[in-house]
Formats: C-alpha cells, structure tokens, sequence
C-alpha cells in the first residue's frame, strides 16, 4: 500500500489547520500579556499606549519598579548581539536580561504593588498567574519607598516650624 495524493493532500489540510490553531493560541496569549501589561501601566499612572511598544513597554516597567530605563538597552543590546552574530555575548548579555527582568524587576514590581518576596517569587515562578493577579485583583500601586517619601516631602513646610516657612510668590505676602 503507498502514499497516495488524496493521502498527502489530507495530511496538508491537517497540518494547515493544526498550524492556523496554533497560531491563533499564540495570537490570544500575546494580546491577553498586552491587556495585562495595560492594566497595569494603568494602575501606575503611566500612558497605556505604552505597553504595545515592545523595548518601551520594558523601560516603562522598570520605570513603574523604580528602576533606571536605561537598563532597557540591556535588552536593546541582546538582540543586537544576536543579529550580528556574536553567540557568546549574545549569551551573557542575555543571562544579565534575565537576572534582571527576572529576579530584580520582580521583587521591586513586588514591592511596588506592596506585596512581599513570596510574592516576587510567585511572579517568577507562574507569571501569568500572578501577573493577573497584579493586574485584575484589588492591589493598588503605592511606587516605591523613596517614591512615597518624596510624595509625603511635597506636603511638608520647607523650614523646621511653621514660622520659619517663606513662601516663593506674592501672593501670600502681606
């Protein structure tokens, strides 16, 4: 018995159809990871257009961790390396990616959102899950410590005691 055409065209029409579903899967994961990475720029104040913007998307977030952007051409850098093929520091530049999108941006995400290691790790672990949880639960963006300091310093008088306070404008002068 051989492979005939009506076989090999039944096999085609398999293999397209197994292709088309998997593609469409991959299209329903990539946009529900946008719509997460939207809710939660949006929970942190930052434009949401952003999140669609793939090297942005990144510098956003470790702006949102407190982190410097300028650690985004870390990730700038790696696909570079791997374009021009250098494998070697295509591979260190991507274990560096991946200590710090991975293990640091985690934890001060964590930390941002008020949530604890646990969760940071969690995070690591089954992103999509805790991600979710970032995005959809009830957790409030509160920025980092030093963001909460220079937040409550905004509303503090600038001398030792109220007397010692001169404002800038006129407009409070007698």
């Amino acid at each position: 018995m051989g492979f005939t055409s009506s076989m090999f065209s039944s096999l085609i029409g398999i293999l397209a159809v197994s292709e088309i579903i998997s593609i469409t899967i991959q299209l329903i994961f990539i946009l529900f990871e946008i719509y997460i990475i939207i809710k939660i720029f949006d929970k942190a104040r930052q434009p949401i257009w952003l999140a669609i913007i793939p090297i942005v998307n990144r510098a956003t977030l470790l702006k949102i961790a407190n982190m410097s952007p300028w650690w985004a051409i870390l990730t700038i850098f790696s696909i570079i390396c791997n374009f021009i093929k250098l494998p070697l520091i295509a591979l260190i530049v991507s274990i560096l990616e991946l200590i710090i999108f991975g293990i640091v941006i985690n934890v001060k995400l964590a930390k941002s959102f008020d949530y604890s290691l646990l969760f940071a790790i969690g995070m690591m672990i089954f992103p999509w899950v805790f991600y979710s949880i970032l995005a959809f639960g009830d957790s409030k963006y509160i920025g980092t410590k030093e963001q909460r300091e220079n937040f409550d310093n905004v509303f503090k008088l600038k001398g030792k005691k109220n007397s010692d306070y001169v404002p800038k404008s006129d407009f409070f002068r007698d």
